[in-house]
């Protein structure tokens, strides 16, 4: 998995913008079928970021 796949970011950034003022369901729903790889995508971000900070810390101790 590509840590930083800037067009599905950019897909989790347009999905989320298109529902700022528009609640419709197909808009909702749009966006709900993102949600789950979002999370996957944010989690798997999150957690590479904590392994690269407890590596730098733990070789600068």
């Amino acid at each position: 998995m590509e840590l930083l796949n800037t067009a599905v970011w950019l897909a989790y950034l347009q999905a989320r913008q298109a529902i700022a003022h528009d609640y419709s369901q197909e808009e909702a729903t749009a966006v709900l079928t993102l949600a789950a790889d979002f999370y996957a995508d944010a989690n798997h971000l999150y957690d590479t970021l904590q392994q690269r900070l407890a590596t730098r810390s733990g070789s600068a101790a």
